[in-house]
């Protein structure tokens, strides 16, 4: 199971949409989640994965 998930959250894709649906939940269920709170989180969803795609840009493509 622990593999899987790790498998999952490996993708870059996984990961964006994973941190857009906490990030709309959080709205839903009452957490009174402020918008510059959500925009953080986002920026930082969208600096890791930069950041993971310049480290993917060398690498072979399998």
């Amino acid at each position: 199971m622990l593999k899987m998930l790790k498998e999952l959250l490996s993708s870059k894709k996984a990961v964006a949409a994973v941190a857009g649906v906490l990030v709309l939940l959080a709205g839903r269920i009452g957490l009174n989640l402020p918008e510059e709170t959500a925009l953080e989180i986002t920026g930082i969803v969208i600096a890791y994965l930069l950041g993971q795609g310049l480290a993917d840009v060398n690498k072979p493509v399998a």
